[in-house]
């Protein structure tokens, strides 16, 4: 009977390691080429916390039979180790994805509602875990993009703050529709989408304003 709780030990530990690397790969972390969206990898993420889950049910099992045979009781380190790295691949997504959901939101709400500062604290909120999973992930591609997306916001706030202003929006947005219009104007002889606009807008907006 030990040789079998011998054995059961054995494999959990296999599988608890072929979890760990699983963590290291896509599509927990994608290459550089390769584009996930949030909800596709949480999926993914809830089947290995079912698997993790299971596994901490056999430990349990496989400590009682130790304990039954006067065996010495099995560490099982891996399992620490793995729960850490699922944690931080599960909230980094769960960030991603809140973010994704957020920015839509936004883009879409009536400008005249939002409330800046409490948009803008959200912003440095998410820059700062964005930034946290760069270092703590070794500046790996997905985590860069998210924290990319992120400093695009964090870069636009001076300029939302400046808009949300009641008393200076009159004198704001005539800055602002004169850099469109100017973007517009330096653009008409090509096919400009508008994202390639809204940059223009900023910058001019900006150096006039200040």
């Amino acid at each position: 009977m030990r040789e079998s709780v011998d054995k059961v030990i054995v494999r959990i530990n296999a599988d608890l390691a072929q979890i760990r690397e699983s963590l290291k790969n896509a599509p927990f972390t994608p290459p550089a080429d390769e584009d996930k969206e949030p909800d596709e990898v949480l999926k993914e993420l809830d089947r290995v916390k079912a698997k993790l889950d299971g596994l901490k049910d056999q430990i349990t099992t496989a400590l009682a039979w130790q304990a039954l045979f006067d065996m010495e009781a099995s560490q099982f380190k891996t399992l620490a180790i793995a729960s850490k790295e699922f944690d931080s691949k599960n909230r980094f997504w769960t960030m991603y994805r809140e973010w994704m959901v957020k920015t839509l939101d936004w883009e879409q709400e009536d400008f005249s509602t939002i409330d800046v500062e409490d948009l803008q604290r959200q912003v440095t909120t998410y820059y700062k875990e964005s930034f946290a999973f760069v270092r703590d992930e070794q500046n790996s591609p997905i985590t860069l993009k998210v924290k990319s997306l992120v400093d695009g916001w964090r870069t636009m706030m001076p300029v939302l703050a400046e808009l949300g202003i009641k008393d200076m929006r009159p004198e704001h947005w005539g800055y602002l529709m004169d850099g469109i219009r100017k973007a517009a104007e330096k653009a008409k002889n090509e096919q400009a989408a508008l994202h390639a606009v809204l940059p223009a807008k900023w910058t001019q907006f900006n150096r006039v304003s200040n």
